[in-house]
């Protein structure tokens, strides 16, 4: 089995995520000789700005570094998980190991291709997010704005909708694979 990422999902989404990334790096260093001394660095729960450091590389940019990082780091690990020979290894639910070990090599890559395309939907939203946040971050500080908007929460929320459509799309998988066994060994 030679399986690469562009068997799950379209590379060209890839494209898009590292343009993000760099129109987010972009925007940090073209409005970084406009901004005032100090910018928001923290935001509360209603996203209004909490903690104002001083005007710095360092904070300006932490938003598109933790992007970089967290994009290496999720495709590195669907990259593994596509060239795993058990990709159950990565499942982390509270699942009992013989439930995984019965499972069959066709339902083994169906969990592989949820993981796989869920990593990709967390990874979008996630850039996606640090993004906004680093764009409003910007226009608070310029005085555009007044803080992040309810926006974030929508984000925040689509994340939980793919966890929980990751966990019960392998939860399905397992009890259909059970319920077919439970099917032969009655007959």
């Amino acid at each position: 089995m030679n399986k690469k990422l562009r068997d799950y999902y379209p590379l060209w989404i890839e494209v898009l995520l590292i343009f993000l990334i760099a129109w987010s790096v972009y925007l940090a260093i073209t409005a970084y000789p406009d901004l005032p001394d100090k910018i928001p660095t923290h935001f509360n729960a209603r996203g209004e700005p909490d903690a104002w450091s001083p005007k710095t590389w360092i904070n300006l940019l932490i938003l598109p570094i933790g992007q970089i990082g967290l994009y290496i780091l999720i495709t590195v690990g669907a990259w593994i998980i596509t060239r795993s020979k058990n990709p159950l290894r990565f499942v982390n639910l509270p699942i009992k190991t013989e439930r995984i070990q019965n499972l069959k090599e066709l339902e083994t890559e169906e969990i592989r291709k949820i993981t796989i395309r869920g990593l990709l939907a967390v990874k979008i939203v996630i850039l996606g997010m640090f993004t906004y946040i680093g764009y409003i971050t910007i226009k608070v500080a310029l005085g555009v704005e007044k803080g992040l908007g309810y926006w974030i929460w929508l984000e925040v929320i689509f994340l939980f909708i793919v966890a929980g459509w990751m966990t019960l799309s392998i939860y399905r998988i397992i009890w259909k694979a059970e319920s077919n066994n439970q099917t032969l060994i009655s007959k």
